[in-house]
């Protein structure tokens, strides 16, 4: 993530969490992330780049300038096909609806199955 995006104000918050030496979600950390995520997670500030390609595992797609990408592993025991179909047909699908419409921004999920 390009923090440095982040005012010095933000950035000093982070590093006092780092610190801090504690994991938690702190109120603090979560209005910060609510104020500045759609400005830290676009690749291009001029909006006159729509889309990016990112590449995993010598693969590459196009997704939104101003996507929030999650890679997902489906750690489930059982039938390795069945895991995969689980997840491009039922997991990601509903939770790429479900954050887009929550967050008001494209979400793309990748399945690192098949990455």
């Amino acid at each position: 993530m390009p923090i440095e995006r982040l005012s010095l104000e933000d950035i000093e918050i982070l590093r006092n969490n780092l610190l801090s030496g504690r994991s938690d979600v702190t109120e603090e950390l979560l209005e910060l992330v609510s104020r500045t995520f759609r400005s830290i997670i676009i690749i291009w500030y001029d909006w006159n780049h729509n889309f990016q390609t990112v590449g995993f595992g010598g693969g590459a797609t196009t997704v939104p300038n101003n996507a929030l990408v999650f890679i997902v592993r489906d750690g489930r025991s059982g039938d390795w096909m069945e895991r995969v179909k689980y997840l491009q047909q039922e997991f990601i699908p509903m939770m790429e609806e479900a954050l887009s419409e929550k967050l008001d921004i494209p979400v793309v999920i990748f399945d690192r199955q098949i990455m």
